[in-house]
């Protein structure tokens, strides 16, 4: 039963690091511009 949570540990690592990083940059590249951003 410890081989499938470390397996399930590996693989939320990978997959933080390969869609939530660059979702996360992507958003934060694109979103938050003052300029285009008018209140």
């Amino acid at each position: 039963m410890a081989g499938y949570w470390v397996t399930l540990d590996i693989m939320l690592s990978l997959l933080l690091k390969y869609f939530f990083a660059p979702l996360m940059l992507w958003i934060l590249k694109t979103a938050p511009d003052p300029k285009s951003v008018k209140r």
